[in-house]
């Protein structure tokens, strides 16, 4: 009994010596996750700040969210707000300094094309950056030959490297200021290249046309849904998948009325004019007509062809909103009545349509957003 007592009394006294390091634990880890959200709130404020081209702001809040996070895309962000400041030293500085917290591949290939620009935009300025400046042991600047007095004759370098694993230092050179000049033009975002990545959309369309060899007018009207993939932005080309829902009548349906259902595949080719864009398109469906008399089950199918175009005006910060009228031809060729044999007159018509499209892509950080920065 006495041996239960004291292993009892010896697991209590380890309980409560390994409480107060849990509590430790927990705490850190709490303010270690607070810190995470901050550093992601001040990025966000920073990049609407650069939107709105308050390039100064942009980078007090990137700063901000460096000093909460080790995250090396907070460093890019900082490195792209001081470019447009024209503090062309500072801004490679921060790109080196993204580099050594270990980026995903994502960011690196980010921080390569940003670096490329600060040196491309600072060349254009005829500013020589801090590692491009040649240097002495004592004359960081041939331009004045003796800026920084090296203190310590037995000490021959005044600014010795911090990382032995970097030879190349990350910042301007001891006695010279940081470059500054200029800043780049920035690409302006209100005219829009019409360059995304894909879309979503619907709108209503609404028609007239004819049965084949049967004289009978025909009119259609629904709605129909569209998205659009941009395979080759470089020449503004791309696929669509469209569905019409369209309530088919008219002598040529025998006056009664019917649902006309389509699916087509089209591919496309924008004309952008500034914010208005034209876009003529070519492409395939199939089709399949019902009966709105519940107590009829047939059902005719059959395929076809479309082509036709539409104009949009692009709307907000990178045209990400599309309104647009279009208008297009269909050809439907015979159809099958289903389960038999049978066949039906093909038809043709002609519709109006007038919708809108989301355009899916950030306007930040890719290649095809047709912005000027590469932040995340």
């Amino acid at each position: 009994m006495s041996y239960g007592f004291r292993t009892l009394r010896f697991v209590l006294a380890s309980t409560c010596a390994l409480l107060p390091a849990a509590a430790i634990v927990g705490q850190s880890s709490s303010a270690y996750a607070d810190d995470e959200a901050d550093a992601a709130a001040a990025n966000e404020a920073g990049k609407q700040m650069m939107i709105d081209s308050n390039f100064a702001g942009a980078s007090k809040q990137f700063s901000l969210a460096i000093s909460k996070s080790r995250l090396a895309k907070y460093s890019l962000n900082l490195c792209n707000s001081l470019l447009y400041e024209g503090r062309y030293d500072e801004s490679l500085q921060a790109c080196n300094e993204a580099n050594t917290k270990n980026p995903d591949a994502k960011t690196a290939e980010k921080i390569a094309k940003m670096i490329e620009k600060v040196r491309t935009e600072a060349h254009n300025a005829n500013i020589k950056l801090y590692d491009e400046q040649p240097t002495g042991p004592n004359n960081p600047d041939p331009n004045n030959p003796n800026p920084n007095p090296n203190p310590d004759p037995n000490y021959p370098n005044p600014n010795p490297n911090p990382d032995p694993n970097n030879p190349t230092p990350v910042g301007p050179a001891v006695g010279r200021p940081p470059a500054v000049g200029k800043p780049p033009t920035l690409q302006k975002i209100e005219s829009p290249k019409h360059i995304y990545t894909w879309t979503l959309g619907g709108g209503l369309a609404g028609g007239a046309g004819e049965i084949d060899n049967a004289g009978g007018a025909i009119n259609v009207a629904g709605l129909r849904l569209h998205g659009d993939y941009l395979f080759a932005p470089q020449i503004g080309v791309g696929t669509q998948l469209r569905v019409d829902f369209l309530n088919l009548s008219g002598d040529g349906a025998g006056n009664d009325s019917a649902n006309l259902a389509n699916v087509g595949l089209s591919i496309y080719k924008h004309l952008p004019f500034n914010r208005i864009v034209v876009t003529p398109f070519l492409g395939f469906h199939g089709y399949s007509i019902t009966a709105n008399d519940s107590t009829v089950t047939d059902r005719v199918q059959g395929a076809g062809l479309f082509l036709g175009a539409t104009a949009g005006y692009a709307m907000g910060q990178r045209g990400e909103h599309l309104i647009s009228a279009g208008i297009d031809y269909n050809k439907s060729f015979k159809g099958t009545l289903e389960g038999t044999e049978f066949e039906t007159n093909g038809f043709a018509y002609t519709t109006f349509s007038l919708g809108y499209t989301y355009r899916f892509n950030t306007p930040f950080g890719s290649s095809r957003s047709g912005g000027s920065f590469f932040l995340e």
